[in-house]
């Protein structure tokens, strides 16, 4: 099948429209719209897509990880620690309770991905205590963690982005 079909815009004189584009996909002779590669069926197989496909993929595998009560501590490299140290940056100091919410996760989940960023030092969890007796425990990106998200958002813009709550 043909991958260019030249088409006439009939009455405007020498204007052609640029050629029809067929999908890439072999086998498939669907026409795409706006010369893209590939048809509306087939808008998985787009690099981008596939990328954004697989970090869901890696995400949610990390999270059931992470949702194993006796395995292993979450990793502090996590795109998921990664996602509550930028809320913790952009936001500042937060209840657990908050975290778990804005991230959609339960509380003790945030818990552990807690204590691992304590561990890697990219986070401080601080007991606070009110006149009247009332506790309330907050946890806020340490220096180093700022500056590690700074760091990775001067590589990839996209790193840091703005959380709507």
């Amino acid at each position: 099948m043909p991958t260019d079909m030249p088409v006439r815009v009939v009455g405007r004189g020498d204007l052609t429209r640029p050629t029809a584009r067929f999908c890439s996909v072999a086998g498939c002779g669907q026409v795409t719209s706006h010369s893209k590669l590939f048809c509306v069926i087939h808008l998985q197989e787009i690099p981008y897509v596939r990328a954004i496909r697989s970090g869901l993929a890696c995400r949610e595998a990390e999270l059931a990880a992470a949702r194993r009560r006796r395995g292993p501590m979450p990793d502090p490299a996590s795109l998921t620690a990664g996602d509550l140290v930028d809320r913790l940056v952009f936001h500042g100091a937060q209840t657990i309770e908050r975290l778990a919410i804005d991230a959609q996760m339960p509380v003790w989940v945030v818990q552990r991905y807690v204590r691992a960023l304590e561990g890697a030092g990219l986070a401080k969890e601080t007991t606070l205590r009110s006149l009247r007796g009332g506790v309330r425990r907050e946890v806020r990106a340490t220096q180093s963690g700022q500056a590690l998200r700074c760091e990775l958002a001067e590589h990839d813009p996209l790193t840091l982005r703005s959380h709507a709550s």
